[in-house]
């Protein structure tokens, strides 16, 4: 978009769109798993693009990206994947889990409970987490709790971005109403 500003001429562009940081199979599922595995489960292509997680012992599964991604310190970053279930409908909750160098947790940030079910896709709320001052990789995980074993699950459409973590510019003067501040251009 080019704006006429007086006898000053500028142009606004839009910020590229996110790219996602799982690769290959990891988030194509086309060909295999790529660097998915499983806590309580195993995994194996359902079909071209969907994941299927296989419970082995009741109580609940853990699906997740591998800590193959590398990850920075104090980045903004957001996974997501839609969930459906082979028959039964249980609850899903989104996490990203951080890493050291040495592959321990570091951090678990969890996201909103979803149901999936039988009847088609549904899409997890995006889950959101700041990389820890020494975190060094990142992975996408999916928690199906109450499923039983020989119970089947799956993701398709896995992805995880990041961003810098960024403050917004504020700009003068400044004034609060009740407890929210605002600038020049609004609440902050």
């Amino acid at each position: 978009m080019t704006t006429d500003v007086g006898s000053a001429t500028t142009s606004a562009t839009s910020p590229a769109a996110p790219v996602n940081l799982l690769t290959g199979d990891t988030a194509a599922l086309s060909r295999g798993t790529g660097t998915w595995s499983a806590e309580n489960g195993t995994v194996a292509l359902g079909a071209p693009g969907a994941l299927a997680t296989t419970t082995t012992a009741s109580g609940w599964s853990i699906t997740k990206s591998g800590p193959g991604t590398d990850a920075r310190a104090g980045s903004v970053y957001t996974g997501g994947f839609k969930v459906e279930a082979a028959t039964t409908s249980r609850q899903v909750v989104p996490y990203l889990y951080f890493y050291d160098s040495a592959g321990a947790v570091l951090d678990k940030v969890k996201g909103e409970i979803v149901q999936d079910s039988a009847a088609g896709w549904t899409t997890v709320t995006s889950v959101v987490g700041i990389a820890p001052a020494s975190a060094t990789s990142v992975a996408l995980v999916s928690l199906t709790w109450g499923s039983v074993t020989g119970e089947v699950h799956y993701i398709k459409e896995p992805a995880l971005t990041s961003r810098p973590a960024a403050a917004p510019n504020v700009v003068a003067p400044l004034r609060t109403v009740g407890n929210q501040v605002y600038d020049a251009n609004g609440p902050i």
